[in-house]
């Protein structure tokens, strides 16, 4: 796994050990960042689930002007800071260590890029949009990325998906990835 594009491009990103945590593949990342061209300059990101870091570490390469990441596993969070460490981005990152619906539920910030890749299955992905679209947390012009397994047809449910409009859809192998804006 490794930096894309950018200032750190080629640069190594650590990823968690073990398999709770499935890094999103430089293939599927390069694919989203394509997408996301016009939008990384000077943004605010927020990393839900934040996992290796990796999309943060990806946005703040190409330019993003500050990433805020959730993450609660004690692994990941240690392959978090080892990123931001060795990135030099420790003045334009903050790791916030625990839960995300917590975090989610007392944050007054607005983000132009918000990445959401929870455990599957868990029944995360309404509770977080809901809580996003509750506190305003994604800017007017701001856009939701939100990955799943390639098989499920819809992460969301159709009250939220009403309150969304949906930019593109790209299924990668088995990763689907979903854009949303307001």
């Amino acid at each position: 796994m490794r930096v894309i594009g950018g200032s750190k491009k080629g640069h190594p990103l650590q990823a968690p050990a073990g398999t709770i945590t499935r890094p999103t593949t430089d293939r599927v990342r390069e694919a989203i960042f394509n997408t996301l061209q016009g939008h990384i300059a000077g943004a605010m990101v927020l990393d839900v689930f934040a996992g290796s870091g990796g999309m943060s570490m990806e946005a703040l390469s190409r330019g993003a002007k500050w990433a805020d990441l959730y993450e609660k596993d004690r692994k990941a969070i240690a392959a978090i800071e080892r990123n931001i460490a060795f990135l030099g981005f420790g003045d334009v990152a903050k790791l916030w260590k625990g839960d995300a619906l917590y975090f989610l539920s007392q944050n007054t910030k607005q983000y132009d890029i918000i990445f959401l890749d929870p455990p599957y299955y868990q029944g995360l992905y309404d509770k977080v949009v809901s809580l996003i679209l509750q506190q305003k947390i994604l800017a007017p012009d701001g856009v939701l990325v939100i990955e799943t397994d390639g098989k499920r047809t819809a992460p969301l449910a159709e009250e939220l998906i009403g309150r969304l409009k949906q930019i593109k859809t790209a299924t990668y192998g088995d990763t689907k990835i979903d854009y949303y804006s307001l």
